[in-house]
């Protein structure tokens, strides 16, 4: 779940992400954060951060530098690593990390 909303960005079509209860506790704010100042449009129909919410194609995403907290999770930054190269503008992706995840090889 984490890696496809950077790809439904670029699909040219409303993409809306739900999931089971256990999937709409799972933070999902940094790459929607992420895909926000990369240029694309995200509507959030629940708590911010959190599914259910729908990516829009309306604007496209630019690309360029970004900022991204994997303190949650590196599949936030692998999910917009897999697809920056068709973004318009490429990325630069800057990485933050306040504590590593539980399950973190990054130690």
């Amino acid at each position: 779940m984490r890696f496809l909303p950077a790809v439904a960005a670029l699909t040219g079509r409303a993409v809306r992400f739900d999931g089971d209860p256990e999937a709409r506790v799972r933070p999902m704010g940094a790459v929607l954060d992420g895909l926000r100042a990369l240029g694309a449009e995200i509507e959030e129909h629940g708590e911010p951060g959190f599914l259910p919410f729908t990516v829009h194609p309306r604007r496209g995403v630019v690309g360029g530098e970004v900022t991204i907290d994997a303190s949650a999770s590196s599949q936030f930054v692998s999910g917009l690593l897999l697809a920056a190269p068709l973004f318009r503008e490429g990325s630069r992706c800057a990485i933050r990390v306040r504590r590593f995840p539980r399950s973190s090889t990054w130690r």
